[in-house]
């Protein structure tokens, strides 16, 4: 059921706008994946900040891939959620209110 929440979470984060992008596939894929890794660890963290400021980074970065990029950026977050299964966890335990303090930022 954890897991399940887990993957609901982060398919909910990644929706993005079909378009085009000046970067190619593979660096915008790792560029989101790096930002996801620095947003779920600050919300892990309870670091609001760092949470706000990667998480900004990561929609900016999805906001124009394609459905295939997408998913397999979910593919690689997926894996990564596996193998930190602690820090994915506790992070996503945090990301409704991490969330909601981003946006009233906003």
């Amino acid at each position: 059921m954890k897991r399940l929440f887990l993957l609901l979470a982060i398919a909910g984060v990644m929706v993005a706008c079909g378009g085009e992008d000046k970067k190619s596939e593979e660096q915008r894929s790792k560029t989101a994946f790096d930002y996801y890794v620095e947003w779920i660890t600050a919300s892990a963290e309870g670091n609001q900040e760092a949470f706000n400021v990667a998480f900004e980074a990561h929609e900016e970065a999805t906001k124009d891939m394609s459905h295939d990029e997408l998913r397999r950026l979910y593919e690689d977050v997926n894996r990564w959620n596996v193998q930190n299964t602690d820090i994915a966890t506790k992070g996503t335990s945090n990301l409704i209110r991490m969330k909601n303090e981003y946006r009233k930022s906003k």
